[in-house]
């Protein structure tokens, strides 16, 4: 598989395309399912933003989102988006810079993040960048 066609992938996962309704029987109910961002936490961040809802699951809503381009670990999958693991210098960043970034996107060294204020909330946004903090950096912004 071609580096451009991997990338498509990743980009169209990350940005939920496998998503995608699937036609459902005409007599079938409206179905209305709650996204796993909604679901109860199982594992908080030991330190999230100071008013992020300890009720939205942060590892659900990067498992979601974020994996895809970020990595299960952190690294930026190859140099595909942002390593928080190894530059220490990303999450050094406030909370306000990381979600201004989140939220209206971001253009980096390899390529642009995408816009997710509108698709992620205020509460979602704090519970993702909590669980980022708390799972592979510093649990607090640099002062």
């Amino acid at each position: 598989m071609t580096r451009s066609v991997l990338f498509v992938s990743l980009f169209l996962v990350a940005c939920g395309a496998d998503d995608a309704p699937t036609a459902a029987p005409a007599d079938a109910p409206a179905a209305d399912p709650a996204p796993p961002a909604a679901q109860a936490t199982a594992k908080t961040a030991e330190k999230p933003p100071a008013d992020a809802p300890a009720d939205i699951d942060g590892k659900a809503i990067y498992n979601q989102y974020c994996v895809a381009c970020h990595g299960a670990d952190g690294k930026g999958n190859n140099g595909l988006a942002a390593n928080y693991v190894d530059d220490k210098t990303r999450l050094a960043q406030s909370d306000e810079v990381l979600i201004q970034s989140i939220k209206e996107g971001k253009q980096g060294k390899v390529g642009v993040m995408p816009p997710w204020g509108g698709t992620l909330d205020d509460g979602q946004i704090k519970a993702v960048l909590g669980y980022i903090r708390a799972e592979f950096g510093s649990a607090a912004p640099a002062e």
